[in-house]
């Protein structure tokens, strides 16, 4: 089946559930919400998000009879349309159980929301006030956040190119990356190294040559690209159509994954770094037979994305049984779990709903070096990254 018959695939909902907390499973559906962008300006997190979440759906319901009724909701790129969206859901379907790969900003609102409408909300968003300052009681995070990603890309570097000092980024104007470039300057400036510059860029750029020139003309040993997805390979592109490889490391701290290097190519690619929440090559029982569960679906194996799709349905699940269940019960089972995941072990703390995962440092390959056209890149350091509880900001309402 092709992967866009796949996603076309939706059911109907129609749900009676007894009180605003409490979802009915057995016999009755229980309406499960992806909301996340399907169009704007991360239109592309939606379709490959979808299929994860289904994936995992199918196996729940063989596996544990647990029957969720899968719903998809365009958040639109949008916080506020994602907000209403989400009471939308919670007042027409009596929905309480929602995941999303979201923006920062839609993450952070829809956080919020849940907890006012006593519901459940997963994100791989990457904003540390996820899990830090804005945390709520009502949302969980599957992603390292910002400051692991930038903890399991940059530091590692430091120590791959010890003679790079001068660093330079490039960096979307928005809450992850702010969030990025300020985890970037510590990091940098705690190994001795020096940020020399940063240009900043709007969330609809898609020209990135003034940006690229103002980097070469500070001479930095590394360029440094926190921008995400679409935006991410359009700069990347132009960097190298500007020579830049040739001149210097390139490092992009938070990639979409596969499907991103796959547009971008071995040409591309070769020689660059790229940080990434998930790599379909990580050896551990659970992702080979979630690689094995998505190939009827999509040609490709699975990205960032299905993965994130994936594993946050799963974390829902981690804390339901087949019997009535209410939200605060599954928030309190999900506390403390342990779940054999597809990065490896992943623990949702207790005291901040971080999902502790595995992130990953990628080196590009030579096309030469290929074993097939999926095998862009090699795992060169594998970390897991997170504030202590001593240092963390969450404090629960």
């Amino acid at each position: 089946m092709k992967r866009r018959s796949f996603i076309k695939g939706l059911a109907g909902a129609a749900y009676v559930v007894a009180m605003p907390t409490i979802v009915r499973a057995q016999s009755q559906k229980i309406p499960f919400i992806h909301i996340t962008p399907f169009s704007g300006a991360l239109a592309e997190l939606g379709p490959d998000t979808e299929i994860g979440c289904k994936v995992a759906i199918e196996q729940l319901r063989k596996q544990r009879n647990l029957n969720f009724e899968y719903i998809r909701i365009d958040s639109e790129s949008n916080p506020s349309v994602a907000v209403r969206k989400m009471q939308e859901a919670a007042s027409s379907s009596r929905a309480r159980l929602f995941v999303g790969a979201n923006l920062s900003s839609e993450a952070l609102a829809l956080g919020k929301e849940a907890r006012n409408i006593g519901a459940i909300y997963v994100t791989s968003a990457g904003a540390d006030e996820i899990t830090g300052k804005d945390c709520t009681k009502s949302m969980f995070r599957w992603a390292v956040p910002t400051a692991g990603a930038v903890d399991g890309t940059i530091k590692p570097l430091m120590k791959l190119l010890p003679n790079a000092k001068r660093w330079y980024a490039i960096t979307p104007k928005y809450v992850f990356g702010d969030a990025l470039l300020r985890n970037t300057e510590r990091t940098l400036k705690a190994g001795g190294a020096e940020l020399v510059g940063n240009s900043y860029h709007s969330l609809t750029e898609k020209e990135f040559s003034g940006y690229l020139v103002n980097a070469a003309a500070a001479n930095p040993d590394v360029l440094v690209l926190h921008n995400f997805s679409a935006q991410g390979a359009a700069c990347l592109r132009q960097a190298v159509s500007f020579g830049l490889k040739s001149k210097m490391k390139i490092v992009m701290v938070w990639s979409a994954g596969l499907d991103q290097l796959l547009s971008l190519g071995p040409d591309n690619l070769e020689g660059v770094y790229v940080g990434a929440q998930y790599w379909h090559t990580r050896d551990n029982p659970t992702n080979r037979a979630f690689v094995a569960a998505c190939a009827p679906h999509t040609k490709a194996p699975p990205n960032n994305n299905t993965a994130a799709g994936y594993a946050m349905t799963m974390a829902i699940a981690a804390g339901m049984t087949s019997d009535n269940v209410d939200i605060p019960q599954i928030i309190q089972r999900m506390e403390g779990k342990t779940i054999d995941g597809v990065t490896g072990p992943e623990t949702i703390r207790p005291f901040d709903h971080e999902i502790t995962k595995s992130y990953f440092l990628l080196k590009c390959k030579p096309k030469a070096s290929m074993a097939n056209e999926y095998d862009l890149a090699d795992i060169v350091e594998t970390s897991s990254s997170y504030p202590a509880q001593s240092e963390s900001l969450c404090k629960f309402a």
